[in-house]
């Protein structure tokens, strides 16, 4: 694993989405767990992520330009961030397919529950 956070470090967490409300939102919601950094594009988050290597991300998955999935590809065929992880945000998340490093995963969401299938993970 490339990855690993020291115990003393602030964690990093870096959140991509073009809407600056969720950004607000989310900034709120975990302001206490580490320092968050925003981009609000897929390169803007691509570069960034580059630099600071995050402890974790979460990318929007609908995103003017570069999509989600494209940005998710992108960074987890970089070898320093390949085992960041990664969680999508979205408003709908029904049937989507999300790629892992190591296989893929199917998201379905019934009754605002989500149920993942086909995760193969290394553990």
């Amino acid at each position: 694993m490339n990855h690993v956070v020291a115990s003393a470090a602030v964690p990093r967490i870096l959140i991509v989405d073009d809407d600056p409300g969720t950004i607000r939102v989310l900034i709120q919601i975990l302001k206490d767990l580490g320092r968050i950094d925003f981009a609000t594009s897929g390169p803007q988050a691509i570069d960034m992520a580059t630099t600071s290597c995050p402890d974790l991300i979460l990318l929007d998955i609908e995103m003017t330009g570069m999509d989600g999935f494209a940005v998710c590809q992108t960074l987890k065929g970089n070898q320093v961030l390949a085992d960041v992880p990664i969680l999508f945000v979205a408003d709908a998340l029904a049937n989507l397919a999300v790629a892992f490093h190591d296989g893929e995963a199917t998201v379905t969401v019934a009754d605002g529950l989500p149920t993942v299938s086909g995760y193969r993970s290394e553990l």
